[in-house]
C-alpha cells in the first residue's frame, strides 16, 4: 500500500527497477502480514544485467521502518503539542538562535508586535525596535547563555500601542548534546506597574515636600511667637492644665529672680 492506496504489482520497488532499469531508492511502502499486522518498509532496488547489458534481474533490500514511523509520529505529535502550548500561552513568548534570529513566537506577541511568527523568523531585534533597545536585549541574551541559566530580566520596547516594560524570564535552550543553540523568553507585562509605582513615588515626594514645607512654617511661627512674648515688659507666664508653669519671659525672670 502507498497513501493508502493498494499498488500495483509493477509498482512494487523491484518490479519497478527491472521495468524501469532505474535504481529504486527509500520507497515507502505499507504491507500488509499473513497475521493481518501492517508494517511500514522502506524498499530499496536496483536492477542487474547480463554481459550484453540487458537487465536479467534485480536485487532488493526492504528495511522495516515500523518502529521509527511510530516514533517519528510521537515526536512530531509532541511538537505539535508544545507548539500549541506556547502559541495559545496569554504572555509574550519568543525563542532566538545563538545570533539572536528569531526562531518562533507566540500568538500574544505576535499581536503585541503587529507582525506574524513566518514574518519574523530569521529577522533580529535590530529589524523590529531601535538600536538602543535592540542593543540591550542583545546583551541579555547573550549574559544567559554565557550564564548557563534562567535570569529575570526588567525590559523595554515600543510596541504597536506605545511603550511598555516587561519583566523577561530568559533561559538558555540545549540540543541533545547540551550545546546552546539558543535563547527562550516567557515575559510579564509590567507597564502598568510602572506607572503605579511613579505615581506613587510622584505622590511620596509630594508629601515630603508639604511636610518639610509646614514644618519650616510652624518653626517660623513658633519663633514670632517666642519674639511677641519676650518684647512684652509686663511678666507673662504659661502654666500647664496640672498647674505646672512650663514658660516665662525675660521680665518674669527680672521681677522673680528665677531663670
Amino acid at each position: 500500500f502507498k497513501n493508502g492506496k493498494e499498488l500495483k504489482p509493477e509498482e512494487l520497488p523491484m518490479q519497478a527497477s527491472v521495468k524501469k532499469n532505474v535504481n529504486v531508492l527509500n520507497y515507502e511502502i505499507n504491507t500488509l502480514l499473513p497475521s493481518g499486522r501492517m508494517i511500514t518498509m522502506f524498499g530499496n532496488a536496483n536492477p542487474l544485467f547480463d554481459d550484453k547489458g540487458k537487465v536479467r534481474g534485480c536485487i532488493g533490500v526492504y528495511v522495516d521502518i515500523t518502529d521509527l514511523k511510530k516514533a517519528e509520529r510521537a515526536l512530531n505529535q509532541s511538537q505539535k503539542l508544545l507548539q500549541d502550548i506556547i502559541y495559545g500561552f496569554p504572555s509574550p513568548i519568543f525563542v532566538k538562535d545563538t545570533e539572536g534570529r528569531f526562531l518562533t513566537i507566540n500568538k500574544n506577541l505576535e499581536e503585541l508586535l503587529g507582525v506574524k511568527n513566518e514574518e519574523l523568523i530569521g529577522k533580529t531585534d535590530y529589524d523590529i525596535i531601535t538600536k538602543e533597545l535592540a542593543d540591550y536585549n542583545r546583551a541579555n541574551d547573550q549574559k544567559v547563555i554565557e550564564k548557563g541559566k534562567a535570569i529575570p530580566i526588567e525590559e523595554e520596547t515600543d510596541l504597536i500601542d506605545g511603550h511598555h516594560t516587561f519583566i523577561a524570564n530568559k533561559f538558555p535552550i540545549y540540543d541533545s548534546n547540551g550545546e546552546p543553540y539558543g535563547v527562550g523568553s516567557i515575559s510579564t507585562d509590567i507597564t502598568e506597574r510602572k506607572l503605579l509605582e511613579e505615581k506613587l513615588k510622584a505622590a511620596h515626594a509630594n508629601l515630603e515636600q508639604k511636610v518639610e514645607d509646614r514644618t519650616a512654617e510652624l518653626k517660623l511661627a513658633s519663633i514670632y511667637n517666642r519674639s511677641l512674648i519676650e518684647a512684652s515688659l509686663d511678666p507673662l507666664v504659661t502654666i500647664g492644665s496640672d498647674g505646672t508653669i512650663t514658660d516665662v519671659n525675660h521680665s518674669t525672670e527680672n521681677v522673680s529672680g528665677y531663670n
